[in-house]
């Protein structure tokens, strides 16, 4: 309901609902600058994050790269290491088993 004032030329709105439509603009431009002002201040501290967040998945790709050759490396030295000591065993074992002929040979004689 509205109420209406008679005056000299005719109904006036109150001043009561002047005054507070002036000031819900006042109060709309305030939070509005406040908020254009917050958002200045976040926003290069979200772009910022976004380059630390870019540099984080490129480290961790790289690591990812990284790890990968490490183990293809160890897994190649060590199927090397196997192999060598493979070759090394069964020479051991014909030695051994010279050795042991020469000896039989020798307590023979």
């Amino acid at each position: 309901m509205r109420i209406w004032m008679v005056g000299f030329f005719g109904p006036v709105i109150p001043a009561n609902v002047c005054w507070l439509s002036v000031m819900g603009d006042l109060w709309r431009g305030e939070v509005c600058n406040m908020i254009n002002k917050t958002y200045n201040e976040f926003l290069p501290s979200m772009q910022s994050t976004e380059d630390l967040v870019s540099q984080v998945d490129s480290l961790s790709g790289n690591m990812d790269l990284l790890k990968s050759r490490i183990e293809n490396e160890v897994r190649q030295d060590l199927n090397v290491a196997i192999a060598e000591f493979t070759e090394l065993k069964q020479q051991l074992e014909r030695d051994s088993l010279v050795l042991s002929v020469l000896k039989q040979l020798q307590e023979s004689h």
